[in-house]
């Protein structure tokens, strides 16, 4: 007598949607991560072009600073 017995846990109607919301949720927060990081680049970019067009204005002004007090 060969007999099938199908499990109830494996039967089609029981999968769980949990995995496929799981993925979903770790994907966008890949997106989010992703996003995050470009806009932390731009940012640091953007300061650093900020510094380097400062940089010499800053070390005048500190120069001059220092002779000023030099002189006094």
């Amino acid at each position: 007598m060969n007999m099938h017995v199908i499990r109830p846990d494996l039967a089609v109607n029981s999968i769980s949607p949990q995995p496929a919301t799981q993925q979903r949720r770790a994907e966008k927060t890949h997106q989010r991560v992703r996003k995050l990081r470009e806009m932390a680049s731009e940012e640091i970019e953007r300061l650093i072009a900020f510094t380097d067009a400062t940089d010499g204005y800053t070390f005048r002004a500190t120069t001059a600073n220092w002779s000023f007090r030099s002189a006094a």
